[in-house]
């Protein structure tokens, strides 16, 4: 049973980031990227930084979320400075865009938040 609950694809979301976020599909998204820029799927660029490289599609696969809602998260959290988002791939055609969590202001406005 333990497997089951806790399996390979598993997304273990502090449910601080549940609240802070006010839902669910920008806390998974925070910590998916957290996670994945941790992992070997991450290439550290020339500043010095982990970035994951993924596609709206890509993520919606492997998040419990359609494609629509995947774009206007990560739109969100872009717009509001939780996290970055780069196109690194360095070839015109190929537009996919490359993450991480942005935790200077993420810990400071977690900080503000628990006050």
């Amino acid at each position: 049973m333990e497997h089951i609950i806790f399996g390979y694809d598993a997304v273990i979301v502090p449910m601080e980031l549940y609240k802070f976020f006010g839902n669910v599909n920008d806390a998974f998204i925070v910590q998916f990227i957290h996670e994945s820029n941790e992992s070997s799927e991450a290439v550290l660029w020339e500043d010095g930084e982990y970035w994951f490289a993924i596609t709206n599609e890509e993520l919606s696969k492997r998040l419990p979320m359609g494609v629509s809602t995947v774009k206007r998260s990560l739109s969100e959290l872009r717009n509001k400075g939780y996290l970055l988002s780069e196109c690194l791939t360095g070839c015109p055609w190929d537009r996919t865009r490359s993450y991480r969590v942005n935790y200077e202001k993420l810990e400071n406005d977690l900080k503000e938040w628990g006050k």
